[in-house]
């Protein structure tokens, strides 16, 4: 059931706990406008079957997360909780909670610091699959992520959190064997950055997206030295890598890659020409806008090739 952005707040939370509802098995009431009084009422309501609750965008502050726990949710698997105003405090409570079966959890925009993530990395979230801390300001708190603390994480998203070379270095210690899916875009990581990923363990990362960070030229080299054999998408968006930077790419180990963003690099032609060289074998998507590339060498690595091939801005060939 969806009553997204419907503005029900706290009084249409009191009607909702009040109602028949044993078998419902999703509730969006994102953009609701509803407060902590009304995560009080719904954890008051018989929802015994609830497996997706989405609270995105609302004015739930930390004192209403202890509600959640009182609740009857004992079969949630998803739970939405993007922008609101958790922050550390809230966090703490969240990760008092027995959600056993949790699958995924979104946080994105909630203020939380490095002190929330230590409070996660305490909680019981053995079955966690998917977390999204995006849009905080965690830093160096990815000191406290870890296989061990999420033996079952596979897509861990961290964009726009001031991720430093650092905390990518923390990271890279966390032996996340099964982790597929990697978002550090829009953060500050740099070459060293782009070194601790290559010699980290994600011998299963499937994604990673680094775009909007600062790894250049020799970031580049040090990525296409990695143990990223299982890797199909590559994002290096907005990373000034250059001419000389397609050319590390176009020599790495990318033999399972099939889609490659390498749009705003300033690669040009000569760029170009070196991945066109290169070794991807498994390539089908390859975002080259806003590179300076010419029609000419845009057609060139089409030629013989299964290939999609953005080359300019709002520009496809096929």
């Amino acid at each position: 059931m969806s009553l997204l952005g419907n503005n029900i707040r706290n009084e249409g939370s009191n009607y909702l706990s009040q109602g028949n509802f044993i078998s419902l098995e999703t509730l969006d009431i994102s953009c609701n406008n509803i407060e902590d009084e009304g995560l009080n009422y719904l954890s008051q309501g018989n929802f015994t079957s609830l497996q997706t609750l989405i609270l995105g965008c609302n004015y739930i502050k930390y004192g209403g997360k202890k509600y959640l726990s009182r609740g009857n949710f004992t079969c949630f698997q998803s739970l939405n909780l993007n922008r609101n105003n958790f922050e550390d405090e809230g966090i703490k409570y969240l990760s008092q909670e027995n959600f056993t079966f949790l699958q995924s959890l979104s946080l994105k925009a909630n203020k939380i610091e490095v002190e929330g993530v230590k409070y996660l990395s305490q909680g019981n979230f053995t079955f966690l699959k998917i977390l999204d801390l995006g849009a905080n300001k965690i830093e160096v708190g990815t000191k406290y992520l870890s296989q061990e603390n999420f033996p079952s994480l596979r897509c861990l998203d961290l964009s726009m959190n001031k991720i430093t070379d650092e905390a990518v270095n923390y990271l890279s210690q966390g032996n996340f064997a099964y982790l597929q899916t990697l978002n550090l875009s829009d953060n500050n990581v740099g070459v060293e950055g782009a070194k601790y990923l290559s010699r980290g363990n994600f011998s299963s990362l499937q994604t990673l997206n680094i775009s909007a960070n600062n790894i250049g030229v020799n970031g580049v080299d040090n990525l296409s030295q990695g143990n990223f054999t299982s890797l199909q998408t590559l994002d290096i968006r907005g990373n000034n890598i250059g001419i000389e930077g397609a050319k590390y790419l176009s020599q790495g180990n990318f033999a399972s890659l099939q889609k490659l963003d390498l749009s705003y690099n300033d690669i040009r032609n000569e760029g170009a020409k070196y991945l066109s060289q290169g070794n991807f074998p498994s390539l089908k998507i390859l975002d080259l806008s806003d590179n300076d590339i010419g029609e000419e060498i845009a057609n060139y690595l089409l030629q013989g090739k299964y290939l999609s091939l953005s080359w300019k801005t709002n520009k496809k060939i096929e």
